[in-house]
């Protein structure tokens, strides 16, 4: 948490379960104070956080199946659905510049996630997987790129879902 000078005022560590109505969100504050210092408000929001996830029956490490989709944790591929109709992917981490890659005529679906992923392995000094494939599009997703006549979409029949996060090597 941030005060309005923007400095860290405290810790609120979240965790959410199921979607929609169903969705279930466990938090708590841990707020520095003349008693607590930054490093024990911390120690204190992470201590809740595992403790809370071993209550919950979350393993440790255990990631969503959203995020467990993509190459790698912070790449999103963004679908505008009103005008103007876009379609790109997004990168973002902590201490590094945002990557975007916008697709259209010139770029398919397939080669701008290639070239997303390579200024992302430039960005962290990684080389470039020899295979890579981009995660498939939701359903809605899906029919909008469709619509904006956007190449190489992988057809969604053939496709093996698979939860597994790629991890660059």
């Amino acid at each position: 948490m941030k005060g309005e000078d923007g400095n860290i005022i405290g810790y609120r560590p979240m965790i959410q379960q199921g979607r929609g109505v169903n969705r279930k969100n466990y938090y708590e504050v841990f707020r520095i104070t003349p008693e607590v210092d930054a490093a024990m408000a911390l120690a204190m929001a992470q201590r809740w956080r595992d403790n809370m996830e071993a209550e919950l029956g979350i393993d440790i490490g255990q990631i969503s199946s959203k995020s467990a989709s993509r190459f790698v944790p912070g790449i999103s591929l963004i679908v505008f659905s009103k005008p103007p109709y876009r379609a790109c992917w997004k990168w973002s981490s902590p201490g590094n510049t945002p990557v975007t890659k916008y697709m259209g005529k010139r770029l398919g679906f397939q080669a701008s996630y290639r070239e997303l992923v390579q200024r992302i392995c430039e960005a962290l000094s990684l080389e470039m997987p020899d295979e890579l494939i981009a995660p498939t599009p939701n359903p809605s997703q899906y029919a909008s790129l469709c619509a904006m006549g956007i190449e190489e979409l992988p057809d969604r029949r053939s496709v093996q879902l698979s939860w597994a996060a790629r991890q660059l090597q």
